[in-house]
């Protein structure tokens, strides 16, 4: 963790939120970088606190971006890479619960801690064609859950966020059931106003 922040320091704190929104993007895509993009909004947002939602406004965007073409690649030739990868069983399962079940899996998928691989399944959301503006409201909500989280926290305890991250991380990640909770019932609130309006 150390030389993580210190890389950050030196690199990407200068750039501001637009080295964390590029980083964001990438962490997202093809470039897997753990704790980067947490460790990077809570360093920002320590050093100018009065910025910390722009901060983690920026991470959310640059995931978004990310996941979004992670989306349209699987969408575009996805399905032929998973029938070679999954039988048909595991595939159709796999279809039914996420066709189902989907802002509530996508939700799920954005706060669980690696080794979860959070991009094979974003792929494989693309690869069934779930409909994009449920796509990019479940990634927004489970991305704006975690980082604005870590950046509330940063600014009401300053830099012991820093020391509970680094020396209690099995303890940190007990904080993702709280998190998942409050994304599923921000989910429940916008689908039941969804129901409505159509209902209208």
């Amino acid at each position: 963790m150390h030389e993580i922040i210190f890389l950050i320091k030196q690199l990407f704190i200068p750039y501001g939120i637009w080295g964390l929104l590029l980083l964001s993007f990438l962490d997202s895509t093809f470039v897997p970088m753990p704790q980067v993009i947490d460790t990077l909004v809570i360093v920002l947002s320590l050093s100018k606190p009065h910025l910390m939602a722009f901060y983690a406004l920026s991470a959310v965007a640059g995931s978004l971006l990310g996941t979004s073409m992670l989306y349209f690649l699987g969408k575009k030739g996805g399905q032929a890479l998973l029938h070679k990868k999954l039988s048909r069983g595991g595939i159709e399962r796999i279809q039914y619960l996420l066709h189902k079940y989907d802002i509530l899996s996508i939700l799920l998928a954005g706060i669980i801690p690696p080794p979860f691989p959070y991009k094979a399944f974003i792929f494989a959301v693309g690869a069934f064609q779930l409909l994009y503006h449920r796509f990019l409201l479940a990634v927004f909500i489970s991305r704006s859950c975690r980082f604005y989280v870590e950046g509330v926290m940063t600014v009401l305890y300053g830099e012991e966020v820093l020391t509970f991250l680094r020396e209690k991380p099995l303890f940190a990640a007990l904080i993702i059931p709280g998190i998942f909770l409050v994304g599923f019932l921000i989910y429940k609130i916008l689908i039941n106003i969804l129901t409505r309006q159509e209902a209208g």
